[in-house]
């Protein structure tokens, strides 16, 4: 949604089922932060306009706290963490595989998790004008991606020792991970559209974005919208 209120041309093209505990905000095992209440004033990084940052704003309305109570610092994810990453900062956003990485090796510990608190999905996106000249290789690439979806949730373990070798990750922590997780992409539907649509609104509201963004607007169907579903799609 960031992206599509810069103008950009990215669409929504399908979606994975809710991962709320493939995301967490983590500290230092040592540190003085226990509960949510003791985030007031702290410092937490995140990836501007990701997954977390909806998640950091849960976690602080939970906490009965806002974005003005507590110092954000806009940053990349990364873990392993340096000696300098732990002094600049008191909070991680993280997602998997990253964080899973992080709990396996004990090094941070999970202080809100998105259980209870998002769904977490996972968007496939696509460029609009290649959507328009090349829908049908994308109706095919979705069912492949279908198809290894499918091949991951049931051999979870392979899948991870595949993954290590090419991604420099531990394959437990990667086993972790996928078993936290769906992989088969699902069509766009009026459900996750409004969920969007609500993580957009509140956004705007907070000014993390400079204009309204009409999330069905950057939706693809696969084929052009029927009829039954354009009056929804209106007043969604």
């Amino acid at each position: 949604m960031f992206a599509q209120a810069s103008n950009s041309e990215l669409m929504y093209v399908a979606w994975e089922p809710p991962a709320p505990r493939s995301v967490a905000m983590v500290v230092p095992q040592e540190s003085d932060i226990r509960q949510l209440s003791d985030l007031r004033g702290k410092r937490i990084a995140l990836n501007k306009g990701s997954n977390v940052h909806w998640l950091l704003l849960q976690i602080l309305e939970d906490a009965g706290l806002g974005l003005n109570d507590v110092r954000v610092v806009y940053t990349p994810p990364k873990y392993p963490l340096t000696a300098s990453d732990y002094l600049a900062v008191d909070a991680w956003m993280m997602w998997d595989p990253l964080l899973s990485d992080a709990e396996h090796t004990g090094e941070l510990r999970v202080v809100a998790s998105g259980e209870g608190r998002v769904n977490n999905h996972q968007f496939y996106l696509s460029r609009r004008d290649y959507l328009a000249q090349h829908g049908d290789i994308m109706r095919r690439l979705l069912t492949e991606l279908t198809h290894t979806g499918q091949f991951i949730d049931s051999h979870r373990g392979e899948a991870a020792r595949l993954l290590s070798a090419e991604l420099g990750i531990d394959a437990r922590s990667l086993s972790m991970a996928l078993a936290r997780r769906s992989h088969r992409p699902r069509p766009m539907d009026l459900s996750v559209i409004r969920a969007q649509q609500t993580i957009a609104d509140r956004f705007y509201a907070l000014g993390l974005i400079a204009k309204p963004v009409p999330v069905r607007e950057a939706v693809w169907y696969g084929e052009p919208a029927p009829d039954v579903i354009r009056p929804l799609m209106a007043v969604s």
